[in-house]
């Protein structure tokens, strides 16, 4: 294995054998460390690429279409690296298999940034440590177009958070462990499985997979939303007030209970209750 520095120079892709110290575009089973901004272009990139830096001059990585696997590491010195963060700027269509690993106790920050109208997306594998925690954003502002589109399936762990600000749609399903979150503040289509976690679906009315409740600790905010009955029917549960539909949400699983409260409808296990005194809560339905 041969340690490779992004020095730039002259160079203007990862693929330029004159941007690398020593010269050569690394290989599979190198370690490549970048800090810097860059792009990656349409062309395959084969090492694991260590980001560096800091969230205050985080490594940018631009890919301009194509499919491109991305094995990114945040931090190689838990002493030293602290936060990591680094943006992905996926443009022109670009799709992007990654892989984030955190080495550690180091916290890494991905946002993988979708142009006007874009389309980016592929597989995302988060490989959190006990210490350590991952952050992955995919930004595209409402009315922009931008959708993604993910496939595979993610789990997101202890201390990881998810994002999603676009449309997402594939053929992808979500896991959200304990103690992870997964925040989708635009349309999802696609199965998301509490497994002892929090799940924010904050555009509830345009979900349109499937909410598996897994476990009796985890915590559902669908919202904001604020209801006086909710029916659960045939699977889909159907969240209304003063007589008018709100939301129908398939929801599967048992041993949960959904609540109104100051922020909205929330779905919890039997165990738990909202924040707030009592009577800022009302208990809608028991499953």
């Amino acid at each position: 294995m041969t340690t490779k520095i992004w020095t730039a120079q002259s160079a203007l892709f990862l693929t330029d054998p004159a941007g690398w110290s020593p010269a050569g575009v690394p290989a599979a089973g190198d370690r490549a460390v970048q800090s810097q901004g860059v792009s990656l272009g349409n062309s395959p990139f084969p090492a694991t690429l260590h980001f560096g830096g800091s969230a205050s001059n985080p490594p940018t990585l631009n890919i301009d279409g194509g499919s491109q696997p991305l094995s990114l590491v945040f931090g190689d010195n838990p002493a030293t690296d602290g936060t990591i963060t680094g943006h992905v700027n996926i443009n022109y269509g670009g799709l992007a298999n990654i892989v984030m690993t955190a080495a550690g106790n180091v916290a890494g920050s991905l946002t993988e940034n979708i142009s006007y109208r874009g389309t980016s997306g592929g597989t995302l594998t988060m490989q959190g440590s006990r210490l350590g925690s991952l952050a992955f954003t995919v930004s595209g502002s409402p009315g922009n177009g931008a959708r993604y589109t993910h496939t595979g399936n993610t789990t997101v762990g202890q201390h990881d958070t998810v994002t999603l600000n676009a449309t997402t749609i594939g053929t992808g399903a979500w896991n959200v462990g304990f103690l992870g979150t997964l925040t989708a503040l635009q349309p999802l289509s696609q199965s998301v499985t509490d497994s002892g976690g929090w799940v924010n679906l904050l555009d509830a009315p345009d979900f349109t997979g499937t909410l598996h409740m897994q476990a009796n600790s985890g915590e559902v905010q669908l919202g904001p939303l604020f209801a006086d009955q909710a029916v659960l029917q045939g699977g889909v549960l159907t969240l209304s007030n003063a007589g008018t539909t709100l939301a129908a949400i398939k929801v599967t699983g048992t041993n949960y209970n959904v609540w109104e409260t100051s922020t909205g409808v929330q779905l919890g296990g039997r165990n738990f209750v909202p924040a707030g005194s009592p009577s800022s809560h009302t208990l809608l339905l028991h499953v």
